[in-house]
């Protein structure tokens, strides 16, 4: 793969380095959403940029929504194979912030307190099943609208609200 990329137009090159700073934090988001394991997380993005590099010939215009709307169903697929491969939907227990430890006392029980909101968060995000996840993802993680979610989830609107 890295010896063909070597090879491949300059303009073809171009267009996935705008696709990658574009899009790639975000989907990394919407990863994380949905494999809970930011190692694997960046594997998955990593695998879903491969294809779309191979396909890089079905996006015409790398602003457009069309673009965006296929790199979301080429990760969520991505995601899906991923947990498919491992059966792993249960969240990783996360270390502690390097960061309290230059807090004073206040900011550091704030610290705490925003640690365990998340925590619980986590945990009740954890319950649901995938697709509420995925919606709920979408839809206040990456505020997309209810069309650019239906879209991506290549569902009809409709669809979505019964969901």
């Amino acid at each position: 793969m890295l010896f063909s990329f070597m090879h491949d137009k300059p303009n073809k090159i171009a267009k996935f380095e705008a696709l990658f700073s574009k899009y790639g934090k975000q989907l990394l988001f919407y990863i994380k959403k949905l494999v809970y394991d930011k190692s694997a997380a960046e594997d998955v993005l990593q695998e879903a940029f491969i294809q779309v590099y191979k396909n890089l010939e079905k996006i015409e215009d790398t602003d457009s929504i069309r673009a965006k709307n296929y790199l979301y169903a080429i990760t969520r697929n991505m995601a899906f194979e991923f947990n498919r491969k491992t059966k792993s939907m249960e969240t990783v227990t996360k270390g502690y912030d390097e960061s309290i430890i230059m807090l004073d006392d206040m900011q550091f029980m704030k610290s705490i307190s925003n640690a365990s909101i998340g925590e619980q968060l986590d945990e009740a995000l954890g319950q649901l099943e995938a697709n509420d996840r995925e919606i709920l993802s979408l839809k206040y993680g990456l505020e997309l609208d209810d069309c650019e979610i239906a879209e991506i989830l290549r569902i009809k609107i409709f669809f979505l609200y019964l969901w």
